[in-house]
C-alpha cells in the first residue's frame, strides 16, 4: 500500500502529543498565549495523525497484514520497509505490544525476583 504505515503514523501521533504536552507546560510557565496556540496546533496534529493511523490500520487489516500488532491470522510487516516479518499462517512469538505502565508492574520471567517468588510459593 502506498503511503506511510499505521505504525509510523502512530509513532508520529505519539511524538506530536508528547511535544504538545511539553509546550503546554512551557506555556504555563511562561504564561504566553502564542506558546499555548502552538500547543493547540500540536494537539490537533496529534489527533489528525491518530485518525490517519486508525484508517491505515483498517486498510492494512483488509489487506491481511499489520505493522503495529503481532496477532494470529494476520501477517506482520516491518513498519518502515513493509517487508514480511511473519507470515499469516505462523503463530506469533510474543504476546504483542505491551503497555509500558503494565510492564513496569509485571515480574519478568527469568529475573531474580521471579525466581525468588517461585521459591516462596514452594
Amino acid at each position: 500500500m502506498p503511503g506511510p504505515t499505521a505504525a509510523l503514523l502512530d509513532v508520529w501521533a505519539r511524538v506530536a502529543l508528547f511535544a504538545a504536552i511539553l509546550v503546554v507546560i512551557l506555556g504555563g510557565v511562561l504564561a504566553s498565549i502564542p506558546v499555548l496556540v502552538l500547543a493547540a496546533v500540536l494537539f490537533g496534529a496529534a489527533i489528525m495523525l491518530g485518525v490517519r493511523s486508525a484508517r491505515a490500520m483498517a486498510r492494512e487489516k483488509n489487506a491481511g497484514y499489520s505493522t503495529i500488532y503481532d496477532v494470529p491470522g494476520f501477517a506482520l510487516r516491518d513498519a518502515r520497509t513493509k517487508q514480511l516479518l511473519r507470515a499469516a499462517d505462523t503463530e506469533p512469538v510474543g504476546g504483542g505490544r505491551r503497555s509500558i505502565l503494565r510492564a513496569m508492574f509485571t515480574v519478568k520471567p527469568g529475573t531474580v525476583l521471579a525466581k525468588r517468588l517461585e521459591e516462596e510459593r514452594d
